[in-house]
Formats: structure tokens, sequence, C-alpha cells
């Protein structure tokens, strides 16, 4: 016969296996590394915080003038802990302008493959006068 054969099947399934079992180590390693996400999802996340904020301002801005006073403070928050903070120019008001100065920023966003999921690691820079309401 031929006495070449034998060797020759046993290595094309021996490298059959191993093609395999790379292409699964690989698999493996792409799921347990960090990856990072695409521009349009770091950008959708900075606007969803900053429609968060926005919502915010407009919440405690109770007469829609713009710009929220100590009174509105106290009233939403039950005391003027944190107003100072926002209240950068000491007048007694918080503008859009000192509002946005101390709203929550997405500093970066990372991502893993869990199975059929992304799993989004998001970090936050939270301001001291943010921090005091939480």
């Amino acid at each position: 016969g031929f006495r070449w054969a034998d060797p020759l099947a046993g290595s094309l399934v021996a490298s059959l296996v191993l093609s395999i079992g790379v292409q699964i180590a690989w698999k493996s390693v792409k799921e347990l590394m960090d990856m990072s996400v695409p521009a349009e999802t770091l950008e959708r996340l900075e606007a969803l915080v900053q429609e968060a904020s926005d919502r915010g301002f407009e919440s405690l801005d109770a007469d829609s003038n713009g710009r929220i006073c100590r009174s509105e403070w106290v009233e939403k928050y039950g005391s003027e802990d944190g107003f100072s903070s926002y209240d950068t120019d000491g007048n007694g008001y918080i503008d859009i302008r000192e509002w946005n100065s101390n709203r929550m920023k997405v500093v970066s966003v990372r991502a893993r493959k869990m199975g059929p999921h992304l799993m989004l690691d998001v970090d936050m820079d939270v301001p001291a006068g943010v921090r005091k309401l939480l």
C-alpha cells in the first residue's frame, strides 16, 4: 500500500484539531479583553448625560426663568447643602452655565463581550457639587 497515507491523514487530522483549538482560544481571549467602543456609542452616552443634566436643571427651575434660586433648591432637596457648589459667582442663583460646569461627564468607556451581550464600563467624572446630592 501507501506507507505515506497514514502519516498524511494523521497530519491532516492534527492540523484540523489545532485550527479549531486556535479559533476557540481566540474567541475566548476576545471575550475576556476590553475593547474600545465605537465613537457613536461614546457620543450617545455623552448626549444622554447632557440630556439628564438638562432635565435636572429644568426640574429645579420651578418658575422656568432660566435660573435656580436658593428657595427652589431647598424645596427640592430640603436643605441648602450643595447649592453653593453650583452658585460659583455667589449671586444666589444658579444659571445653566454654572449648572453645566458642575455636571457629570463621561471620561472613558470600555466594552466587554459577555456571550451575546456587550457590557459597558463607563468611567464618570462626578464633581463635588453632584456628589453632595447623591
